[in-house]
């Protein structure tokens, strides 16, 4: 089963979508593979921690002024 894996991997770039936490792409570009992850979720944590940041920013300079 593992070379049978070994083969697939073998055969181009890898585009890991949907990784998450996983190692794998860092396993493969650590093999010297070509190796690229893809993960939507990423993006919408940082950009709902960045409305939540500027809002709680904003909250906060309106308590100081008072």
């Amino acid at each position: 089963m593992r070379n049978e894996q070994d083969e697939i991997l073998a055969m181009g770039p890898i585009l890991d979508v949907g990784a998450r936490a996983s190692s794998f792409t860092a396993e493969a570009c650590q093999q010297g593979r070509e190796a690229i992850v893809v993960d939507l979720l990423y993006q919408m944590i940082f950009t709902k921690g960045k409305v939540e940041i500027e809002e709680g920013a904003k909250h906060y300079s309106e308590i100081r002024k008072s």
